[in-house]
């Protein structure tokens, strides 16, 4: 089902499992796994990347201590439920899979999200759900094309949303994250919360975003330190 890989650069802990994936689901390749109930009826499509995720994410608790459990649950929202002292995020798209994991004693979060570079027939439907009016002005000056920019777009807002909703346990939309700017030359992107969020995160935490750029995947990691300072709030 799937095969070992290298990572995307998008973090800095390195308890990351990325694959290649044949979008199938094959039980020898999971060992042991089980699908939970709720899924059983659920189209093959999705419980292979269901069961994709889930073993990309046994691995990278393994690389983090052996003595963890590695089976993930799932969160009556449908969101990952880790094991005790350990934050993480899984993603998957077309061929591709992963997950990556950190000690919760030295991290809030972690959201990654990969995507496969869109086709020119739904930018228009992303152009409306994930781009902002203020947005357009600096993304224009990207050199990127418009099928790049739009797809990294839409990939940081995941990870960003993948990182934070656990923490601020509040409804939201695309619309409340503003990516404010990107920079090409060191893979970064910078992005601005709504004031609201910042009261509800932990006081003490520093924003990591990052991305890669390939020519098929864009892959974004935001990274939530639980002993760096406060980020600035602009």
């Amino acid at each position: 089902m799937f095969k070992k890989r290298n990572n995307p650069n998008v973090l800095t802990v390195p308890y990351h499992y990325s694959a290649q994936w044949d979008g199938r689901y094959d039980a020898a390749d999971v060992a042991g796994f089980q699908m939970p109930e709720e899924l059983l009826s659920a189209a093959p499509n999705i419980k292979a990347a269901y069961a994709a995720g889930r073993a990309c994410a046994a691995k990278a608790i393994e690389a983090l201590d052996q003595n963890l459990p590695t089976y993930v649950g799932r969160n009556p929202d449908g969101s990952p439920r880790w094991p005790d002292g350990v934050v993480g995020s899984i993603t998957h798209t077309d061929n591709f899979v992963a997950a990556a994991v950190a000690p919760a004693a030295d991290f809030l979060g972690i959201g990654i999200d990969s995507e496969k570079i869109m086709d020119e027939k739904i930018l228009d439907e992303t152009k409306r759900i994930a781009l902002l009016g203020g947005e357009q002005e600096f993304l224009l000056r990207l050199p990127f094309s418009a099928a790049q920019i739009l797809t990294l777009i839409f990939s940081a807002k995941e990870s960003v949303y993948k990182c934070v909703h656990p923490l601020v346990k509040h409804p939201f939309d695309f619309s409340d994250i503003d990516i404010v700017s990107v920079d090409v030359q060191r893979n970064q992107f910078d992005f601005r919360l709504p004031a609201l969020w910042y009261r509800l995160l932990p006081p003490h935490d520093r924003f990591s975003a990052r991305f890669e750029m390939g020519s098929d995947y864009v892959h974004t990691a935001v990274e939530l330190s639980s002993s760096s300072r406060h980020p600035s709030r602009g």
